[in-house]
């Protein structure tokens, strides 16, 4: 079993709220600005924020908003909110909004199956705030937050996992979500609820979080992850038994396609590099750098490939999209 084939990233996010004011959706005027305030002077103090960029929403425009929440650097919500912010690391790994549906939301990435790690570093991080802003905390329930499901450890552990032949097979239709849901997990497209999983990749996190330990929850969450490695493992070596030529002749279409298109969509290059990368799993295709292929669809997102660029029409940003994936590739 290969889990770098299966596995693209590893998140925790921490719900905390800042004790005696009141949840971001009961917010009075003044404690939009007093929680800004509070974060700027608690981030001086933490090592891993102090040399980090800070976006007030109201302060950048509409496409940067898009381009974070396409890099899953803020959530879309916090995008609307004209007082929300956001810290983020200069690498993307670390990311803390502020005013999002509780006070802060934090945020931590890793390529990979790592959510011990990046869990040693969010603790770091968690601490250091903790330590300087006075968290709502009850003895007996834990943290407090602004959705019941998080209260709690307040944490959330999510892994992004490409599943190309499980839904090939139609066993994401209903077998694996609803295994997951009566294991405790939630099982969804990249973007959270009612997103669609483009490009084959979908996320598994935690359900619960009352009850159970930090610890308990990684290694939870990444038992589970193991899990669907298997199943979709197996799926693979099936898939390619039952439709060898009609698999072989996509795959080499997409290639086709995704190296010599004039025009692309954001959706159809999902679907491309999903064919891709299960040819080059499958030895179908040539090897390459699964993690770059990554790091391409995030890239070639509609907003982040406008960035420079505003005033793009749809067709003039498809094309940037089709000659910058192309070249990238290519290495030309």
């Amino acid at each position: 079993m290969s889990v770098y084939d299966t596995v693209i990233s590893s998140r925790i996010r921490l719900a905390r709220n800042v004790n005696g004011l009141n949840f971001p959706g009961n917010f009075k005027k003044y404690e939009h600005a007093a929680i800004l305030r509070f974060v700027q002077n608690a981030r001086a103090t933490v090592e891993s924020l102090t040399d980090c960029n800070f976006y007030f929403m109201q302060s950048i425009d509409e496409l940067k908003r898009q381009s974070l929440v396409e890099r899953h650097l803020i959530s879309p919500n916090l995008a609307k909110n004209p007082y929300g912010a956001v810290v983020i690391s200069k690498d993307n790994s670390v990311s803390v909004m502020i005013n999002e549906e509780d006070h802060l939301r934090e945020q931590v990435f890793a390529e990979g199956l790592n959510l011990e790690a990046v869990w040693q570093v969010i603790d770091r991080i968690d601490d250091a705030l903790i330590a300087n802003l006075g968290v709502a905390f009850d003895d007996k329930l834990g943290f407090l937050t602004s959705c019941p499901t998080n209260v709690g450890t307040g944490m959330r552990a999510s892994v992004m996992m490409f599943l190309p032949a499980l839904n090939m097979l139609n066993d994401l239709s209903h077998k694996t979500p609803e295994f997951a849901k009566r294991e405790g997990f939630t099982f969804r497209g990249a973007y959270g609820e009612g997103t669609e999983a483009l490009g084959n990749v979908f996320q598994l996190s935690n359900s619960l979080t009352l009850g159970m330990s930090e610890a308990d929850i990684v290694r939870a969450v990444t038992g589970m992850a193991l899990e669907i490695c298997e199943l979709e493992e197996r799926a693979r070596a099936l898939l390619l038994n039952r439709m060898t030529i009609p698999l072989k002749d996509r795959i080499c279409r997409s290639w086709g396609l995704l190296t010599n298109a004039y025009i692309m969509s954001s959706k159809e290059l999902m679907t491309l590099l999903s064919d891709v990368k299960l040819g080059i799993i499958l030895e179908i295709l040539p090897k390459y750098d699964l993690k770059k292929l990554d790091k391409l669809a995030v890239l070639s997102g509609s907003a982040t490939i406008c960035q420079g660029n505003p005033d793009l029409t749809s067709d003039q940003r498809d094309i940037k999209r089709a000659a910058f994936v192309k070249r990238a590739i290519l290495g030309e």
